[in-house]
């Protein structure tokens, strides 16, 4: 059953609480106080909600003093898709902004949980309903965020309202004019006792949430709407269908009925803000036997560990660092040497995270990923920021996995022209023929 509505209130306060204005935001090119970050009422985006957000999450490890952000580059990479639809221009390519969100977090001196919230939005004082040639801005803050949904097991109601169309206001796009659409239907579900939404297409089948994906489990596959079904095509969503192919786990991407959800073994929320919610009542039926089934038990777990750091087994991490000293020169040097609490900042690529411990590396297919090497860079003050791979050929790197080598298994370039040596149990350099050494950590 159910938490009582007071347990699942309780788990989401934080939520619903006004963001203080005590910490360092981000604003048209500087870092400046929260309160001095301010726009004119006359602004566009205020009027018509032609802006573009992104959700990014990064937790607190108070066991290694870290704070580990959630697949910081992807988000960035989402957002630069989000605003070709409105024809707005970010300040700069996914690496840049990933730096400014790791400058951030370093100013502010997090030390527990954050949500990070980058804007680009139509800045000109206009009343013109347009959107080319009209002048852009960017900011981004940050705040400490505990649970945006319940995850002891929470009530859906599907919305009367349904999910914008493609073709009307694009949900595939993070536009803050869209979320009117979710804000009627989380408020109707409010109106009905339960927790969340469930969005329906205009042709009746499921959508997702108010403001997360949706999966349901039934005769044993993991089932989710496809991207065609005006969804967020979501960084999280992405993760757990790698993560159950890990499992092995059949996967599947296909049209869903309300009705399937009433007779479901399980069903589950994801994203960014949710994190993995499962669902134990929809339009007051009760959702397989009524608790937290195992695979969104599993999930859940597994998810809070990549979050948090840890490497949940059975799947194997593979994390690359480069270093980079003040000056923005590559320097060599011991990967993942103990720093003071508040400049731990580690970036997660592809949700990967490091567990800090010697593992046996794998190759990137064995994960479900989509590029061949996850790339940290590492600022000798503790900062971590996400690189592309894609631009250099010389730097994919493929992993054979080497059972009993305690990480000790053999380095290949993806060209063939690297040349691996040992550099520690932990950590080994890799020389390219570009004159530069990546330096490697299992």
């Amino acid at each position: 059953m159910p938490s009582t509505v007071e347990q699942r209130h309780q788990e989401v306060a934080t939520a619903s609480q006004e963001i203080a204005e005590s910490t360092i935001a981000y604003f048209e090119g500087a870092f400046v106080p929260l309160a001095d970050a301010k726009i004119s009422i006359a602004t566009h985006a205020l009027q018509y909600g032609t802006a573009v957000f992104e959700g990014i999450r990064a937790y607190w490890n108070p066991a290694r003093e870290q704070l580990y952000v959630f697949r910081l580059r992807e988000h960035f990479e989402r957002m630069a898709g989000s605003v070709r639809i409105l024809r707005v221009a970010l300040p700069g390519d996914a690496s840049e902004l990933a730096r400014i969100t790791v400058e951030l977090l370093k100013r502010n001196s997090f030390r527990n949980d954050v949500y990070i919230r980058p804007v680009a939005y139509k800045a000109a004082r206009t009343v013109k309903v347009a959107l080319k040639g009209i002048r852009d801005g960017f900011g981004m803050y940050a705040f400490p965020l505990g649970a945006y949904l319940p995850t002891g097991g929470l009530v859906a109601h599907t919305a009367s309202w349904r999910r914008t169309p493609d073709d009307a206001i694009p949900a595939r796009g993070k536009l803050t004019g869209a979320y009117i659409n979710t804000a009627l239907a989380v408020d109707e579900a409010l109106d009905y006792g339960a927790d969340e939404a469930i969005f329906l297409t205009g042709d009746g089948h499921v959508s997702e949430g108010g403001g997360a994906n949706l999966f349901m489990v039934r005769d044993g596959a993991l089932v989710t709407p496809p991207v065609t079904a005006d969804i967020l095509e979501g960084i999280t969503r992405d993760t757990i269908l790698a993560l159950a192919r890990e499992l092995g786990i059949a996967v599947q991407e296909r049209a869903i009925d309300r009705t399937e959800l009433y007779i479901a073994d399980e069903v589950f929320f994801c994203g960014t803000g949710a994190q993995v919610a499962p669902c134990v009542q929809i339009d007051g039926r009760t959702v397989g036997r009524g608790d937290i089934g195992p695979v969104g038990k599993r999930h859940r777990a597994d998810g809070l560990q990549i979050d948090a750091g840890f490497t949940p087994q059975p799947l194997l991490r593979l994390i690359a660092h480069q270093q980079i000293d003040d000056n923005g020169e590559r320097r060599s040097g011991r990967v993942g040497e103990r720093r003071r609490p508040h400049e731990h900042v580690r970036v997660l690529v592809n949700g990967r995270g490091s567990s800090g411990l010697p593992l046996a590396p794998a190759a990137p297919a064995a994960l479900g990923l989509r590029r061949s090497v996850l790339v940290h860079i590492r600022h000798q003050s503790g900062e971590t920021i996400a690189s592309d791979p894609r631009r250099n050929r010389r730097r994919r790197i493929h992993m054979r996995p080497r059972s009993g080598s305690e990480g000790i298994g053999k380095w290949e370039s993806g060209t063939g022209n690297g040349r691996s040596r040992r550099r520690s149990r932990c950590a080994r350099t890799l020389d390219r023929d570009d004159g530069k050494r990546q330096a490697l950590e299992l």
